[in-house]
């Protein structure tokens, strides 16, 4: 059920909407009632569900413009209806200006309320229907790159490469390639690399393991290629994160064990 609220000064036009349209039928409820803007601005602050305001033009102290204009800055898709008994060109301006979903001319017949609510259970049913698709979507990438990122993680070790990931995933290359700098803002390679460093400092922990067989186990073959990187990713070589980070923990743990 959707819900709407309703602004007009004139007590014969709300009670025409409080007793003579079952909105109901059309799967609206109406929520509340006002006679002024103010009042109905104070009340969407509090209920910014609200899914759309019918309101008049022409009402003391804040116009029914104005008030869309305030309630547009705060809700980009929140239906706006106006009514107006006023045909002028600069209404219906000012109207478009704040996207506004219908404009309807006093007096309001029965016939056009029917036709307005449909109209607005269709574009609500619609946007719903996108969101959902939406989400389904946003579930997909974040599956994919959750299988991409495992992928890369149980096999950081092994020569990895673009088309071995892409085939283990059912994607060409390059769409795998722009599709994970797109969701995870980093490079496929650079992200490969980060996770075999985070992996090489792990293993640094344990002085048993020589620095040139770090780099083996996180998948360098070459010395040289995984001192440049780690120094790279860290600003300092193995060696020197080992002794700076680790030898000052091991020294803390053992003045510990001393007390």
């Amino acid at each position: 059920m959707y819900s709407f609220i309703f602004i007009d000064d004139e007590n014969l036009m709300r009670e025409f909407f409080e007793e003579v349209v079952s909105f109901e039928d059309y799967g609206f409820e109406l929520k509340a009632m006002f006679s002024s803007a103010e009042g109905a601005l104070e009340w969407l602050n509090d209920h910014p569900e609200t899914n759309a305001v019918i309101t008049d033009i022409r009402m003391g102290g804040v116009s029914g413009l104005d008030f869309c204009e305030k309630v547009r800055k705060h809700n980009k898709n929140i239906l706006l209806v106006i009514m107006s008994g006023y045909q002028e060109f600069e209404y219906a301006r000012r109207a478009l200006r704040c996207n506004v979903f219908d404009y309807l001319l006093k007096p309001v017949m029965y016939e056009d309320i029917d036709m307005l609510f449909k109209r607005m259970r269709h574009q609500m049913d619609a946007g719903n229907q996108s969101e959902v698709q939406k989400e389904e979507a946003d579930y997909q990438y974040e599956s994919m790159i959750n299988k991409i990122k495992g992928y890369i993680e149980d096999n950081y070790a092994q020569d990895i490469t673009l088309d071995l990931v892409a085939k283990h995933v059912a994607l060409n290359p390059s769409y795998l390639s722009r599709f994970f700098k797109q969701h995870t803002g980093s490079n496929f390679l650079d992200y490969v690399s980060t996770v075999r460093i985070q992996k090489a400092i792990e293993y640094l922990a344990d002085p048993s393991i020589k620095i040139a067989d770090v780099g083996v186990l996180v998948g360098y073959r070459t010395i040289p290629h995984f001192l440049k990187l780690f120094k790279q990713y860290t600003g300092c070589t193995p060696s020197e994160y080992r002794t700076n980070k680790y030898s000052s923990v091991r020294q803390m743990n053992q003045e510990k064990s001393d007390c």
